[in-house]
């Protein structure tokens, strides 16, 4: 039998490395926010992304697809900071509607604290609830991060 999971109600508080981190749904108006935050990580970590966000073309693109239903994105905060997100890509074709595209970026500050793993586990959750039945997962190469590094 299928393993069926409640909806999420967002935004909802995570523990993780013993911070509380705040999952919550991208909206149109966290645009800038979310800028902000792709503009802070270094280009080799973005190089997984099949659009250039930091451009207004790519930003605007993506807003589409939040909008028209086909990108569903979960941030997550601390203190007002975006730390990192989770995105899911689907239905845009007929014929692909039961595929879908994972995309992790967790700030490299925040790296080997399991905050990739909480997004994850969203993303999957809302793509069993879609009726997805495969993931692609796109997501920079595995770094730890620096020692000198600050974290929350």
């Amino acid at each position: 039998m299928a393993e069926t999971t409640a909806p999420r109600t967002f935004p909802w508080i995570a523990n993780v490395g013993g911070a509380s981190i705040t999952l919550r749904l991208m909206t149109l108006q966290d645009r800038d926010l979310f800028l902000a935050f792709i503009k802070k990580q270094p280009p080799e970590d973005l190089f997984f992304l099949l659009m250039d966000l930091s451009t207004p073309e790519g930003m605007a693109r993506k807003l589409r697809g939040i909008e028209a239903g086909q990108d569903t994105t979960v941030l997550a905060e601390h203190d007002g900071k975006l730390l990192g997100y989770g995105s899911l890509h689907h239905g845009e074709t007929r014929w692909f509607r039961h595929l879908g595209e994972m995309r992790l970026l967790v700030a490299h500050n925040q790296r080997s604290r399991g905050l990739g793993k909480v997004l994850a586990q969203e993303v999957f959750s809302i793509a069993r609830g879609l009726g997805l039945r495969k993931i692609v997962a796109r997501m920079p190469p595995a770094r730890p991060a620096p020692a000198a590094c600050s974290r929350i």
